[in-house]
């Protein structure tokens, strides 16, 4: 019982430290896959402040994407570029 407690009072004790570093933008985002669902996803975080680090295991698409380039139609290449320049994205 008292180890439940413990956990319990560590959990609220994170998702109060997390909702802090989301709000302040102190948080490093990672997102698997950057085609057609994760480079959006990414633009989003990334659009709303957070940093970004995008993985995939394409290295053409990596180079492409840190170069400010979109590998998909539905991000425009300046989203991207942006977010480059920006800091808050880069991929690996």
């Amino acid at each position: 019982m008292e180890v439940t407690s413990s956990i319990r009072h560590d959990l609220e004790f994170s998702t109060v430290d997390w909702q802090k570093k989301i709000e302040s933008n102190d948080v490093l985002v990672g997102v698997l896959g950057l085609g057609y669902v994760g480079l959006p996803l990414a633009r989003e975080f990334a659009t709303c402040g957070l940093e970004v680090l995008g993985f995939d295991i394409d290295p053409h698409k990596v180079a492409t994407l840190n170069k400010g380039r979109s590998i998909i139609k539905n991000v425009p290449h300046a989203q991207v570029k942006t977010m480059v320049q920006s800091g808050r994205f880069s991929a690996t």
